[in-house]
């Protein structure tokens, strides 16, 4: 009766492939045993919980370089550092599916939404980062914004809500951020108007049926008052049906 366990076995306690485990070997992060008749890898309980730890470490973020490095001059220190450094890698990672959770939130949300319409309601502090400023008549390709995004070191777009704000001589493009950057909307009331778009050239008419919507309820905002639209990552995923957008506009009172 064998006394160790074979590769297939330890890739189901460990829940990671065979094809991963050979990497490790050839790699020389694992040495199992040997068996001499037929060539297979065996592993003790030396080789599961070193195993399982190298595991831990890559799925923390840590490089097969530098567990090489740690399991060939092991030290504490370098260990407690990389173990810091996983914990920041893990932070970041549940940062990202928190988002990745609220953008599959608002997928659910829009895939109900039939209608155009308005409502008033509170929109908390939002920071925005300046991405580009331009005339409407001045065309702005993606290539241009790739350029933006580079040059102002905007990462992670894809969990950053794409947000336009238009007034009367230019549109800006900003992405929200967690922290105050270029302009700080604070805490407000707003009217809020949830449409969806096919074509950008819809866009002007759009914001002429918010304003439209204004002078008919007689709602009180600034005459220079910009108007917002904010398009999530995920808008553009069923281009066919349009994406939806939120235009919002801050409001000074209520109508009474």
């Amino acid at each position: 009766m064998k006394k160790k366990l074979t590769i297939s076995e330890i890739s189901k306690i460990l829940d990671i492939s065979t094809h991963t485990i050979r990497f490790y070997n050839k790699e020389g992060l694992i040495n199992p045993e040997y068996d001499k008749g037929n060539g297979y890898r065996l592993f003790d309980y030396v080789d599961l919980y070193k195993l399982a730890n190298i595991v831990l470490l890559r799925d923390s973020g840590i490089s097969v370089n530098e567990i090489k490095e740690l399991l060939k001059n092991y030290s504490k220190d370098t260990y407690s550092s990389y173990l810091e450094k996983s914990i920041e890698n893990i932070d970041r990672k549940v940062e990202k599916l928190k988002k990745q959770r609220e953008i599959v939130l608002d997928n659910l949300k829009a895939l109900k939404l039939t209608d155009e319409f308005f409502e008033i309601k509170t929109i908390n502090k939002i920071c925005l980062k300046e991405l580009n400023k331009r005339s409407y008549n001045e065309e702005y390709s993606i290539k241009d914004m790739f350029k933006d995004i580079i040059d102002k070191n905007i990462m992670n777009v894809l969990y950053k809500d794409l947000i336009y704000c238009f007034n009367n001589k230019s549109m800006i493009t900003y992405f929200k951020v967690d922290k105050d950057e270029d302009i700080v909307l604070s805490n407000n009331e707003y009217l809020t108007f949830r449409c969806r778009i096919k074509r950008d050239s819809e866009i002007k008419g759009k914001i002429k049926k918010l304003i439209n919507y204004i002078n008919v309820n007689n709602i009180n905002v600034n005459v220079d008052e910009n108007v917002y639209m904010r398009i999530a990552p995920d808008a553009f995923l069923i281009v066919d049906s349009g994406y939806i957008s939120n235009f919002f506009i801050k409001i000074n009172s209520l109508p009474k």
